[in-house]
């Protein structure tokens, strides 16, 4: 059995850049042990930049999305910035649906980041134009602007699935080990 590495880090001083090397990151396991690492570096480097590259990443967990919180929570209160960079679709779907994507600077991977921005304009202007009634409206236009794969029901009951696990792991008692 061959042990394939999850990361690739490089640092300096003032910049720690995470580079994922896994296409699925769902191993709560390998997760936390990764998480911890980086959750490390920022409290041994305060004002840290931290530029997480997603660039072979096409899915990610619940678990992860919520490990990703916690480390912006860490960064933030040492006085640093994260930035993720190499965003493919997928990943940023999980992003919006979780509701998590306006925490982080993002930079997307080419063909996907100006048909974003356009659509992220729309969305905004929509949203202040009329609040109430706005997840109806952005549902609506994610379907119509063809940017996201989200007109399919199996895909959306996929992310559903995914987001209501994690709001009840997020309920459960800690368990612990050893």
């Amino acid at each position: 059995m061959s042990f394939k590495p999850l990361i690739d880090v490089h640092y300096s001083e003032y910049m720690t850049r995470c580079e994922f090397l896994d296409e699925l990151l769902s191993s709560q396991t390998e997760l936390s042990v990764v998480f911890r690492y980086l959750i490390g570096r920022v409290k041994m480097h305060p004002e840290v930049e931290l530029v997480l590259d997603f660039r072979n990443v096409n899915s990610i967990s619940a678990y992860f999305v919520g490990q990703l919180m916690e480390l912006r929570h860490h960064v933030i209160a040492n006085n640093g910035s994260i930035r993720l960079i190499e965003m493919s679709r997928p990943v940023y779907e999980i992003l919006l649906v979780s509701r998590v994507n306006h925490c982080f600077d993002i930079d997307f991977k080419e063909d996907f980041g100006m048909q974003f921005v356009e659509f992220a304009h729309k969305v905004s202007h929509e949203a202040q134009r009329q609040p109430e009634g706005w997840a109806t409206r952005l549902r609506t236009m994610i379907t119509e602007s063809n940017l996201f794969d989200l007109s399919s029901p199996k895909k959306i009951a996929q992310l559903q699935k995914q987001m209501s696990k994690k709001r009840s792991d997020d309920h459960e008692p800690e368990r612990r080990v050893g």
